[in-house]
């Protein structure tokens, strides 16, 4: 285990407990809470794992058996773009139900997380040259999977501390 992959198993790990926090403290959102804070320690999981290698691996040479590289790209680029489409409208359709920003931040934060371990999954040249790229120390995906974390997190808190002042308050 590498210091990119320990960040984001923190980065997951730390977001995940904080929206499971508000799935159980908050009346309100709660399956949405509980929705985020299983995909954040899903996420968490497989960089425990790295079954994603493997599974783009699979993918790759099932891909290559049929397919020319060319062929392979265009294939990858169609099942990215129609798989895309309908989970972007599923998506918006569910982030339109939430009902506070708290969720909506957490929900766009967890999904982007999930999103860039499906980029890591379907592997494209491209793609893959800016999110291995090195700044400051660290892979530009491993900055991507902190923010993701950052975000969910600090909206779970704000959640959290909104819910106590409110308690406080009546």
């Amino acid at each position: 285990m590498n210091i990119d992959q320990i960040l984001g198993i923190v980065a997951f790990g730390v977001s995940g407990l904080a929206a499971g926090l508000c799935a159980w403290r908050l009346g309100s959102g709660r399956a949405s809470w509980s929705l985020i804070a299983f995909l954040n320690l899903a996420i968490c999981l497989e960089l425990a794992t790295t079954n994603r290698f493997e599974l783009s691996a699979w993918l790759k040479e099932a891909w290559a058996a049929d397919l020319s590289r060319d062929e392979r790209r265009s294939f990858q680029a169609e099942v990215i773009a129609w798989s895309g489409s309908v989970f972007a409208i599923l998506f918006v359709i569910w982030l339109w139900r939430l009902r506070t920003l708290a969720l909506r931040l957490a929900a766009v934060a967890s999904v982007g997380g999930l999103v860039l371990v499906g980029l890591e999954v379907v592997s494209l040249h491209s793609i893959d040259a800016v999110l291995y790229t090195r700044r400051t120390g660290l892979l530009v995906i491993v900055w991507a999977w902190g923010g993701s974390g950052a975000i969910t997190t600090l909206a779970a808190l704000g959640a959290l501390i909104r819910n106590l002042e409110r308690d406080d308050r009546g």
